[in-house]
């Protein structure tokens, strides 16, 4: 009789984090996947199986590949929206039940969409450019979400909102961080079908020398033109990773928590290449630009990127 009290017991713990999101209203039915990183809560069960874990790895799991801690604990509630996003069956309600489980920060995007982002991938491009569109876009910016509140809630509590306002101020938007730096983070995350199509933009500028300056490209000067911003802050980004890997993602965004610009950070490399396990590296934007254009020629000189 003890043995089986012990079970009951244990098993009701197991199930108190889903009962916690269930509903008293017998109309409501949620769909629950509880990952490594986060809560993923949507309309049926079907489509959290699918999108819950798809999130939890392209988001949360590389975070902590290359950041080398754990992303804040996030709550994504996917409902049925309309064209602004406005979701339709979550409330308010949800966002709380979402952070009394945990959560340090809940976002809201379009199930549909990004439902048939995961199931199709880059195929979606041709036969539902629009679904396309906005499942990459919610990708893009839950990433950034993810990355922003992480800068957020590093310092303690009551320094918060003043660390908040200092680093609005330097980098000039919501996210905290550089927006050319927020981008590269959300699509290296992306799946590997669509960071081809990414590369595939690239050599199409690389063939015309119509790449940003990196001068220009670091300020995110790219006059609106998202496919090559995007595409190469691809590239970018898994140079920087191939260079130096999580040691140097780390201690880029903590000299941007800082204040530091590029400048800062190429002379932090030139001074610990050992460290990065490096002979040589770029100390000047100009050498920086030169090697990363090297870098891609022999990424795209008939070898499979991916």
């Amino acid at each position: 009789m003890g043995k089986n009290l012990v079970s009951i017991f244990a098993l009701y713990l197991l199930l108190i984090p889903f009962s916690a999101y269930s509903q008293d209203d017998d109309k409501k039915s949620y769909g629950i996947y509880k990952g490594t990183y986060m809560d993923v809560i949507t309309s049926t069960q079907e489509i959290a199986d699918v999108c819950g874990p798809f999130l939890d790895d392209h988001c949360g799991k590389k975070f902590k590949e290359i950041f080398g801690e754990k992303p804040p604990r996030a709550g994504v509630l996917l409902g049925e929206a309309d064209s602004r996003w406005n979701l339709q069956k979550f409330t308010d309600e949800e966002t709380k039940r979402c952070k009394q489980n945990g959560a340090e920060f809940v976002y809201r995007g379009p199930e549909d969409y990004m439902h048939k982002l995961v199931k199709k991938g880059a195929k979606l491009q041709q036969e539902d450019p629009q679904a396309h569109f906005l499942g990459g876009t919610f990708l893009h910016y839950f990433g950034a979400t993810m990355i922003s509140n992480y800068v957020y809630l590093k310092p303690e509590k009551d320094k918060r909102k003043e660390n908040r306002e200092r680093l609005e101020k330097r980098w000039d938007n919501k996210y905290l961080l550089p927006f050319w730096f927020v981008s590269a983070w959300t699509i290296y995350s992306e799946p590997d079908e669509l960071k081809k199509q990414r590369w595939n933009n690239l050599n199409t500028y690389m063939q015309k020398n119509a790449t940003l300056p990196f001068k220009k490209y670091f300020r995110s000067d790219f006059n609106n033109d998202w496919i090559l911003f995007y595409a190469q802050s691809l590239a970018v980004f898994e140079y920087l990773v191939e260079m130096g890997g999580p040691t140097l993602a780390q201690k880029m965004m903590e000299m941007f928590i800082d204040e530091k610009g590029m400048d800062d950070i190429l002379k932090w490399i030139s001074e610990h290449k050992e460290d990065l396990g490096l002979k040589e590296a770029p100390s000047t934007m100009k050498e920086f630009e030169a090697d990363w254009l090297k870098w891609v020629k022999a990424r795209l000189s008939g070898k499979k990127v991916y």
